[in-house]
């Protein structure tokens, strides 16, 4: 199921649909690992790129949380091993602040959802990387499908020419190609209609329903076991507590259980900063390559799970 929206809402306006929305009944739920941020000016022409990525990446992340602050919503922060001067700023802030000790990047998602799960205000909950600033001005209008009873979860989706204007091209390529990928392979597996338009799952950021059905499909854990027909190598792509545990495969899940699974189009502008450190970076186009290959593997084999034929991957509660 799919849906596309046209008329996009002025951020500040309250109504959605014949309904009112409390940007309080938001929970936004993010990760954050810069041990290298520094304060102050961004040096662009540090040699030392991860220190470059930490910087501007943690410089967005603050900006994102202070503006989803100033727009009233609840905003939980995974941190993991940051550097002592960011998590100060995190807690001046006065937000939410976990720690993140477990290994994989969906444990410390799922432990975001978690806590802001708790929040009795709390009736959606949106996963967003920290830098996806934009999006903020979009979540009215992303979260009217479920508060009109029309959806469960929530795909937004990169209109089209933002995209290929404010993402570095490579990026776009990757993206682009990955979601088919994915789409496709649903498809396949007769999991997503024949005829449904592509979500955008490799944009990232996800919005659902705070409520136990739905909940417990985002909290889910899977482990892949060692399958002996594969070498040790290839059993190391497979780790669905990298990615897929907690945005990926939710997705899946959802379409499986015939909840409802809307993506909604929003005009989202990647920042300036972030993709002027990306476009050139071997470090980022081997990422998102190592991404993709990653992400379509374990979901292959996470179809083949829920359709009860030979697969290595199992729940573990």
């Amino acid at each position: 199921m799919s849906q596309k929206e046209e008329n996009l809402c002025s951020p500040d306006i309250a109504e959605v649909g014949e309904n009112l929305f409390n940007p309080q009944s938001l929970a936004i739920s993010t990760a954050v690992h810069y041990p290298k941020w520094y304060p102050n000016e961004i040096n662009y022409d540090d040699n030392d790129e991860k220190r470059l990525s930490d910087k501007v990446r943690g410089d967005l992340a603050l900006e994102m949380i202070q503006k989803a602050k100033n727009k009233g919503y609840q905003v939980i922060v995974v941190d993991s091993e940051s550097s002592s001067v960011f998590t100060q700023r995190l807690k001046e802030l006065e937000i939410k602040r976990l720690f993140g000790e477990k290994r994989g990047m969906s444990t410390q998602r799922q432990l975001g959802f978690k806590e802001a799960s708790t929040i009795a205000t709390v009736k959606y909950l949106c996963w967003m990387e920290p830098e996806k600033i934009s999006l903020i001005d979009y979540l009215p209008d992303l979260v009217r499908p479920i508060l009109d009873g029309k959806a469960d979860v929530v795909v937004p989706k990169r209109r089209e020419k933002e995209f290929r204007e404010t993402y570095p091209n490579y990026q776009v390529n990757f993206e682009k190609q990955s979601n088919q990928l994915w789409n496709n392979m649903l498809r396949k597996f007769d999991i997503l209609p024949k005829d449904a338009e592509n979500l955008d799952v490799f944009f990232g950021p996800k919005i659902f329903r705070n409520t136990p059905k739905v909940r417990e499909v985002f909290l889910a854990e899977y482990v892949y076991q060692e399958n002996p027909e594969l070498t040790p190598l290839s059993n190391k792509a497979y780790r669905p507590d990298q990615y897929s545990n907690a945005i990926m495969f939710p997705i899946i899940v959802a379409l499986f259980q015939k909840l409802r699974v809307v993506g909604i189009e929003i005009p989202y502008k990647h920042p300036e900063q972030q993709t002027k450190i990306e476009s050139n970076s071997d470090i980022y186009r081997k990422r998102r390559a190592d991404q993709q290959r990653e992400i379509i593997r374990t979901s292959a084999d996470f179809c083949r799970m829920l359709i009860k034929t030979n697969s290595h991957t199992i729940p573990i509660n």
